[in-house]
């Protein structure tokens, strides 16, 4: 089975990557009658990706408050997206929703994301 290879030197399985996910992108903006604007997200791709929870100290070490879940998620790269901090992450088997913290291009070569994502309770 081939291996992957994290961005913290550990190896991630590809067939670790056992989760539909549906990455989500804004599509359109409306004003909320306040002076602000809303919007909705589309889903523009399905990928398999690993996800894993992250510990509590893996969490501070990476600065993303307690009372949200984290999650560490390695996906193969998609040429025809490109992912931002303003996307989200449904996983299909459970309907959880995912807000992407950060993007790492792990091999500098556009083979492989890690994506540091939370779930908001």
């Amino acid at each position: 089975m081939a291996l992957k290879q994290r961005g913290d030197g550990t190896q991630v399985r590809v067939g670790d990557m056992d989760h539909q996910v549906n990455i989500q992108q804004l599509s359109t903006l409306t004003g909320d009658g306040q002076g602000g604007r809303t919007g909705s997200h589309a889903t523009v791709a399905t990928v398999w990706a690993a996800i894993i929870p992250l510990s509590v100290s893996k969490s501070l070490s990476y600065g993303i408050p307690l009372k949200n879940k984290a999650y560490e998620i390695s996906m193969a790269y998609d040429p025809d997206v490109t992912l931002t901090e303003d996307d989200i992450l449904e996983v299909v088997e459970t309907g959880q929703v995912l807000y992407i913290d950060s993007v790492i291009d792990v091999d500098k070569k556009y083979n492989q994301w890690k994506v540091l994502a939370t779930q908001k309770r």
